[in-house]
């Protein structure tokens, strides 16, 4: 059997642990993705017909769908249906083959498919199982099928407007759930995976976006489920954290919340004397403002009398905390982007895309251009390196 080795981005050594991912929707790609930037070898089994999920999803780039392109460049493709009669073969053999088997699904549901974790042990008794659902595996919750912000708003975490007598989540919120869930999942597997290499057992682990959404919520859930209230929002905040217009009519946001940088900036805006010892700087060594709300309408009049440029620079000279609030054009265009590798090339069908990178940056690698997989394209070599015969599958 010919050993797949992954030689573009190592972790360890080339091909150290290798990824099987069954799932189709974004957690577990996000997931299939970290691995397979850390170093995996990742294998994605696809439904011969439709292909992962995010192949269709819009938008689309050099005729592939952009969210695919994200997500599984890098990976090998195997086109192969459940209903084929090899498909309890190729499972096994590919349970042998791997480190990590990714699925998503009820237990009952895997069962059918031969991916429960007893079956995939019994084939590999070192397998790592790792179970991508909407709401977990138990509760009465479990069976509900689950798209992107359906978790996150049993959740408690999806803010709505109301417009026209219609509700609707705020326009710019994200879903968190669904790619936290991939995080955590990534998370859970490299510990599965040292955990198995020191007990020599097999590991089953799962992770849910419905709890990787209430996770992500921690500050909010932690106050109320032991104070009873909510944490509060940054628009609770005083004029001491607080986003302010320039005269350029751009916007910043200041944080001088520490006794230090507070009296830095009243004297470079050139506020009131005794307002430098204004504060209640206790155990959290912060005051925020909220106290002197008279503070902030000051504070909006000296930022509005000079453009961004000259805040930034006076910021970085006096070492205030700040920052520029910058469209995402204006991000996408910055140096610090360049300077971190923010932005990676990938191909797909001989052009280069540009996707974000894994923030994980080791010292003494570089990245090198990852292929997007056209659909099925790795069947013939993977099922031969797992010597089955390509019969109907």
């Amino acid at each position: 059997m010919t050993s797949i080795q992954n030689t573009e981005y190592p972790l360890w050594e080339p091909g150290s642990f290798r990824v099987v991912d069954f799932t189709r929707y974004m957690p577990g790609p996000v997931a299939a993705r970290l691995l397979r930037d850390l170093g995996a070898e990742v294998i994605k089994v696809e439904n011969p017909k439709t292909g992962d999920a995010t192949r269709g999803f819009a938008p689309y780039i050099h005729g592939e769908g952009l969210f695919h392109v994200s997500l599984n460049a890098g990976i090998r493709s195997l086109a192969l249906s459940s209903r084929a009669p090899e498909w309890p073969q190729v499972i096994k053999a590919l349970a042998r083959w791997a480190d990590v088997m990714l699925v998503g699904g009820l237990p009952e549901g895997l069962k059918k498919l031969g991916l429960d974790f007893d079956s995939l042990a019994a084939a590999n008794p070192r397998i790592v199982q790792c179970n991508v659902t909407g709401y977990g595996e138990e509760g009465p919750l479990r069976a509900l099928p689950a798209h992107g912000l359906n978790p996150d708003a049993y959740a408690g975490i999806v803010p709505i407007e109301w417009r026209d007598g219609l509700p609707y989540p705020q326009a710019m919120y994200q879903s968190a759930g669904a790619p936290l869930a991939g995080i955590f999942g990534a998370l859970g597997i490299l510990a599965a995976l040292r955990r198995r290499d020191a007990t020599g057992e097999p590991q089953r682990l799962s992770v849910s976006l419905f709890g990787a959404a209430i996770w992500w919520n921690w500050r909010h859930v932690g106050t109320f489920a032991n104070l009873g209230e909510r944490w509060f929002s940054y628009a609770d905040f005083g004029g001491r954290y607080a986003t302010y217009e320039t005269s350029d009519r751009k916007i910043v946001l200041v944080c001088p919340i520490e006794k230090v940088f507070w009296e830095a900036f009243c004297a470079l805006l050139g506020l009131p004397e005794d307002w430098k010892s204004c504060g209640k700087w206790g155990r959290s060594e912060m005051d925020h403002g909220m106290d002197y709300p008279w503070e902030r309408a000051e504070i909006a009049k000296k930022i509005r009398e000079q453009p961004r440029a000259y805040w930034e620079q006076e910021f970085v000279r006096m070492k205030i905390p700040f920052a520029c609030v910058l469209t995402l054009e204006e991000t996408l265009q910055s140096e610090q982007v360049r300077a971190i590798g923010a932005l990676r090339e990938v191909d797909v069908h001989g052009k280069a895309a540009r996707i974000p990178s894994n923030p994980v940056r080791f010292a003494d690698r570089k990245e090198q251009t990852l292929h997007t997989p056209d659909l099925g394209q790795h069947t013939e070599e993977i099922l031969a390196e797992l010597g089955i015969a390509r019969g109907r599958a």
